[in-house]
Parts: C-alpha cells; sequence; structure tokens
C-alpha cells in the first residue's frame, strides 16, 4: 500500500510522469501495473530508485513530506 501512496503523493507534488517515461522507457510496463494495483513485487523497488534519480537530477524536495498534509486531509475525508 506504501507504494501506491508514494504515487499518489509524486502526483500531487507535480511529478511528471510522462517526463519519467521519457527518461527511463524501461518502466513504462512497471509503473503501469503499479497504477493498476500490482504493487507486491519486489522489482518496484528499481521504479522508486529511478523516480528518486529523476527527482534529484530535477532539485526536487521530498514527495512524501510536501504532499503528507494533502495525503491526511484526504483520508479524514473518507472517515
Amino acid at each position: 500500500m506504501q507504494r501506491m501512496r508514494r504515487l499518489v503523493c509524486e502526483y500531487y507534488d507535480g511529478f511528471s510522469f510522462g517526463r519519467f517515461v521519457k527518461r527511463f522507457p524501461q518502466f513504462k510496463g512497471p509503473l503501469t501495473d503499479l497504477l493498476m494495483g500490482d504493487m507486491f513485487r519486489d522489482d518496484l523497488d528499481a521504479l522508486f530508485v529511478a523516480i528518486d534519480q529523476m527527482k534529484e537530477e530535477e532539485g526536487n524536495g521530498s514527495t512524501m513530506e510536501s504532499a503528507a498534509p494533502l495525503v491526511a486531509r484526504s483520508e479524514t475525508a473518507l472517515h
């Protein structure tokens, strides 16, 4: 579940999945699988390493910290 949460946080933080797939085309399939809910595969760890690498190259900060208030609000709204 943490993997899906991380992708949602990346999305809300403005991460471009299109630019990611252009930069790392080898992750197009795994990213699609993850978005469809197939999140319990060990090989997906490499995808997040690539996301971190791209964010570092672009000078972006930690997504989990910046998106945490947004996620907390959405979780509160669900209860």
